[in-house]
């Protein structure tokens, strides 16, 4: 055996305990329920890691919609419609001089954050029907092992808004829009 100098003895009894409960962590509550070390996330940590799940899904594999967005000066009653309905908008960009832009509309049935996947890294602006710009409340990059560049998140009302593209290199890019209150039954 050994002995513990009395100055240290109650830190060896705090890491013995703490060690303790951390191997106990991994055992069996009655009923065979083995207690998670992972803390249970919040319902908008859920919601968020879903509308990346099911982003990266559709970025990849559709189904998918074809469409030529229009000029930004463009009336916007011509915009094409994009909405978050599990599907990727395969988007084809217009030329403005040396530069490529787009317009598209998307009408928003519920409101709620929603968030805007891009497979390239475009800058995108939101108007609502009146022409005000919509406040962009996060913007983020690329998702690791996913064909998303980039991705941006508004809180959007019930109505028509019109996403802005670019300007930009790229001539076209993928869009897949995740949120609301929808059901997300495939």
């Amino acid at each position: 055996m050994f002995k513990l100098n009395s100055r240290f003895a109650p830190m060896a009894a705090a890491s013995l305990a703490l060690a303790l409960s951390l191997y106990t962590a991994g055992c069996t509550l009655d009923g065979g329920v083995t207690p998670s070390a992972t803390p249970t996330p919040t319902p908008s940590h859920d919601t968020h890691q879903e509308a990346n799940a099911e982003a990266i899904e559709h970025m990849a594999e559709g189904p998918a919609k074809t469409l030529t967005a229009i000029a930004l000066d463009a009336a916007d009653s011509e915009a094409p419609k994009v909405g978050s309905d599990h599907h990727r908008y395969d988007v084809t960009l217009v030329s403005s001089g040396s530069e490529m832009v787009g317009k598209v509309k998307f009408d928003s049935a519920e409101a709620g954050d929603y968030t805007f996947f891009l497979n390239a890294d475009v800058p995108l602006a939101l108007k609502d029907a009146a022409g005000e710009t919509v406040e962009i409340e996060e913007t983020g990059g690329a998702i690791a092992n996913s064909l998303i560049k980039q991705h941006y998140v508004a809180e959007l009302g019930v109505g028509s808004y019109y996403l802005h593209f670019g300007p930009t290199q790229e001539a076209s890019l993928s869009l897949v829009i995740e949120g609301g209150a929808h059901d997300h039954a495939h």
